[in-house]
């Protein structure tokens, strides 16, 4: 019975006839986006204890744990089927072949790395843009987590907005669908502002589809940025594209 387990956005698992459980930005989520970024792999309880407490535990953490991993248990059964199991010492997420969008992305990105290592740029695009669509927002949007899942978490992200930056660029030596990448790397602007590659291609991007004012207020926006936030210049590449786009 097939389940849809996301963490690229607010956690959600959805069951075979569409019904949804969202989970909340608490303990339980927690534990979901532990499990999830584990999945297949025992837990251990005490490393469920750490990242569920940042600092001293409670007395009762193990039975509050338990607690949460009853309430998982019993949600998940609700939409489909039980998948959460308790080794001794330990829980375990069954997530079966293709349930989860964290692997759904990272098969399209590896997919897209061979396709661009044989120069099949086509492929490539394609595969980019599929490992994008599963994204709704940063990983466990919303969360509160800290320690090795904050860490893993922001790795995610940080996959993403790799990601972005590859397929801008591919869409650029294919100077086919640009368009689609300039809402992605506007966004990822927003949300990392310092991205000096992103705002190259964002100009360029931009520039590719024929709106040079566009470009140049985007180098312009990433000269405030970076002179305010670090007190430094654009990058030789920012200027010389800028150079590029006024000559054009």
């Amino acid at each position: 019975m097939t389940l849809r387990f996301r963490l690229l956005g607010p956690i959600e698992v959805t069951g075979p006839g569409g019904e949804s459980v969202v989970f909340d930005r608490g303990k339980r989520a927690v534990l979901l986006a532990l499990l999830l970024r584990n999945a297949n792999r025992r837990v251990a309880l005490g490393n469920v204890v750490s990242t569920l407490w940042e600092k001293e535990p409670p007395d009762s953490a193990q039975a509050n744990v338990r607690t949460y991993a009853s309430q998982l248990r019993a949600a998940l059964a609700g939409i489909g089927m039980p998948r959460l199991e308790s080794p001794r010492g330990s829980y375990l997420l069954r997530v079966d072949t293709g349930e989860s969008d964290v692997e759904v992305f990272s098969d399209a990105v590896i997919t897209a790395d061979t396709a661009l290592a044989a120069g099949r740029l086509a492929v490539a695009q394609e595969q980019l843009r599929l490992a994008l669509d599963v994204w709704r927002g940063p990983a466990a949007d919303g969360l509160t987590a800290h320690g090795p899942l904050r860490l893993a978490l922001d790795a995610l992200d940080e996959q993403r907005a790799a990601t972005v930056e590859k397929y801008a660029a591919v869409c650029l030596r294919l100077a086919e669908r640009t368009h689609t990448a300039i809402p992605h790397l506007r966004m990822l602007l927003a949300e990392q502002p310092l991205r000096e590659n992103a705002w190259l291609l964002l100009m360029r991007s931009l520039a590719e589809m024929g709106d040079r004012a566009g470009a140049l207020a985007a180098y312009g926006s990433a000269r405030q940025v970076l002179r305010r936030e670090l007190g430094l210049e654009p990058s030789v590449e920012l200027r010389r594209a800028q150079e590029d786009i006024l000559h054009a």
